[in-house]
């Protein structure tokens, strides 16, 4: 399962049905090693890194049968829940690289922006990495997913579906650092632009 890559590069179709950039093909291709190098991934390790994309490998195991016998803290249990969802709720993404001499189809399967959500509020609500730039990532690599729910009719829906209390704990996070430290999750995004933004 992928989520996304932290240069957050995107491939877009051009105006007019043009087929994407040779950089956006590179992407792509990109994207189709790293699967393979995640499923041929077994020694267990953490990290992997391709054409110098780190690649974080999360373990995650079935879930139980009662919450009885989940994590009894709050984070704990958003770690064991959000990332088992992201695995079992990712969704297939068939892409087509075309170039002037080929026509190349792959299927890629990607985490839904409502499981990243809960990833990622784990991520940084338990960052125990001292560098704030660390944090600033986190910020951003979190409102990313809820703006894309937020322009999702039926987005925010879909968290009914998530096992056990899991949306309680997404609400949990919503909560604490959209609304209570809004101002601080604002000011950690800023500081993850390049330039940032001024406010006068």
């Amino acid at each position: 399962m992928l989520s996304h890559f932290r240069d957050r590069t995107q491939l877009t179709t051009r105006p007019g049905g043009c087929p994407p950039s040779g950089r956006g093909v590179r992407r792509v291709r990109q994207l189709v090693r790293l699967l393979a190098a995640t499923k041929a991934n077994s020694n267990g390790s953490k990290r992997i890194e391709i054409d110098g994309v780190k690649v974080d490998v999360m373990p995650t195991s079935p879930l139980p049968m009662t919450a009885e016998e989940l994590p009894n803290g709050e984070l704990d249990r958003l770690f064991v829940l959000g990332y088992r969802w992201a695995l079992e709720s990712a969704e297939p993404v068939t892409v087509r690289v075309v170039t002037t001499t080929e026509s190349e189809p792959h299927t890629l399967v990607f985490a839904t922006a409502q499981a990243l959500v809960a990833c990622k509020f784990h991520a940084i609500a338990d960052r125990r990495d001292a560098r704030r730039e660390k944090r600033e990532s986190d910020a951003l690599d979190l409102v990313r997913p809820i703006g894309d729910l937020v322009r999702a009719a039926a987005g925010a829906q879909q968290f009914s579906d998530a096992p056990f209390d899991l949306a309680a704990l997404v609400s949990l996070q919503t909560r604490r650092w959209l609304i209570e430290d809004a101002t601080r999750t604002a000011r950690l995004i800023n500081l993850s632009l390049d330039p940032p933004m001024s406010c006068c």
